[in-house]
């Protein structure tokens, strides 16, 4: 009777050891399987914002001629599209319609890692923009860089005349006292607290060098 328990003791032991072992086995496998879709899924966010800035990485310069040049920003709580109307550069420019009681309508992008913009050599970020209601309007533009959240961050308030195009000009000095110039990742123009529609038209955005 005695070794009969001491045999299921033993066998409890091992089964329990051996329960510990597969389990480990199994943290470990599901722990390499959740890491590789995780870089697999970085990877191709990572292609995807390569993409979308392929063209304007080395010279950040849109004129919105075509779609291409308005897909690297999504549109937040607002509307978005290419309008031959009020155009400074070519033939066309990005309409974009802050509604009302949204939060923070406006159109933005945000980078990680290596996919962030190298603006160093900037001498100014500008743009263009045509204010289509008869009503001053607030414009926050907001720049961030760092490879990873937190980023650090440039804010300021611009006020657009009725009516009117205006030049939106951030020179380096503004920038690099905030920013890391070499890891520009993010850009948010916005609105808010609005009480009506606003119909911004955007044209000529664009980082002037220091070299030109």
């Amino acid at each position: 009777m005695i070794k009969n328990n001491i045999l299921v003791l033993f066998l409890g032991i091992l089964a329990g050891f051996l329960l510990i072992i597969i389990l480990l086995g199994n943290g470990l496998l599901f722990s390499k399987l959740t890491n590789s879709f995780i870089d697999k899924w970085s990877a191709k966010l990572e292609g995807k914002e390569n993409s979308r800035f392929a063209k304007i990485s080395s010279n950040f310069k849109l004129s919105f001629e075509s779609q291409v040049e308005s897909d690297i920003f999504d549109a937040q709580q607002s509307g978005m599209e290419i309008s031959p109307s009020f155009a400074t550069e070519g033939k066309s420019s990005l309409l974009v319609e802050f509604p009302p009681n949204a939060e923070y309508p406006g159109i933005s992008f945000d980078l990680f890692g290596k996919n962030c913009l190298d603006w160093k050599d900037m001498k100014e970020f500008s743009f263009d923009v045509f204010n289509s209601i008869d009503s001053p309007a607030t414009l926050i533009v907001q720049i961030r860089s760092g490879e990873k959240y937190p980023k650090k961050q440039f804010k300021k308030e611009f006020v657009l005349p009725a009516l009117k195009t205006a030049t939106i000009i951030i020179s380096r000095n503004n920038l690099e006292k905030e920013l890391d110039l070499s890891k520009i990742s993010h850009l948010t123009i916005f609105m808010n607290n609005l009480q009506t529609t606003f119909r911004l038209y955007f044209d000529n955005m664009k980082v002037v060098s220091n070299n030109k």
